[in-house]
């Protein structure tokens, strides 16, 4: 991924190789495809069907452990946390090393 590039390059020079638009750019794709994910998580979710059906909802909760979703939907979580946390780091760092100059 991208953001790996970025935070090796970070950890070996100490600097950003990436500041002013292309990080805002770098940023705005990355909240995109984070907005992208979140919009499909949908699929975790009970449909209403199946709340007032008691073989409906035995189905859906077996099919959800069978397809280990609520550790999907945990690892998908993770990753976006760490995702933005690096974008935090990014702007953050990017601030303090134009105050620096």
């Amino acid at each position: 991924m991208e953001t790996n590039k970025h935070t090796k390059y970070l950890e070996n020079k100490g600097e950003l190789d990436i500041s002013g638009n292309k990080l805002k750019r770098f940023i705005g794709k990355v909240l995109n495809i984070k907005n992208r994910i979140l919009e499909n998580l949908y699929i975790f979710d009970s449909p209403e069907i199946t709340w007032e059906n008691e073989q409906l909802n035995k189905l859906n909760t077996d099919l959800k452990q069978t397809f280990d979703l609520k550790d999907r939907y945990r690892l998908i979580h993770d990753r976006i946390e760490i995702i933005k946390e690096n974008l935090e780091l990014f702007k953050a760092s990017s601030q303090h090393f134009q105050n620096e100059k």
